[in-house]
């Protein structure tokens, strides 16, 4: 069972975006066993196989409780971030690249975030780590 728990409206906050989300588990039922995913709009997730279900069933056999994955931000021309559309792909609506901001961020910037976990962990604030 696949549920959409949270979608950002209005001017972000990483306060407001964290109670916000410990709000929508509650409302939601987070079961300890549940995965959480944490994605982004900008963000294509790819996993072995090309499926997701099937993915996280293999890992929770293995007592995995959490999956971390390498990420670039993206924003469109000129720095600006459109809405997303259908059509064209991702990579041709967001064409440039910001990776380079972690490499300027400090030593916390991290290049890798985790994109699912159990519903028994928390991430942190940044949305990146538990």
């Amino acid at each position: 069972h696949i549920s959409h728990v949270h979608t950002w409206h209005g001017n972000f906050t990483s306060e407001q975006n964290f109670a916000e989300k410990l709000e929508q588990r509650a409302a939601a039922g987070v079961d300890d066993c549940d995965w959480m995913i944490k994605l982004d709009s900008d963000e294509l997730l790819r996993v072995p196989g090309n499926d997701l279900i099937s993915f996280l069933q293999g890992l929770s056999v293995q007592n995995f409780d959490q999956v971390s994955s390498h990420w670039v931000d993206r924003v469109g021309p000129h720095g600006r971030i459109p809405d997303i559309r259908p059509q064209p792909s991702l990579s041709e609506q967001f064409p440039v690249g910001c990776q380079s901001f972690s490499a300027n961020a400090g030593a916390d910037a991290k290049s890798f975030k985790v994109f699912a976990f159990r519903g028994y962990l928390q991430e942190k604030r940044s949305g990146h780590s538990l």
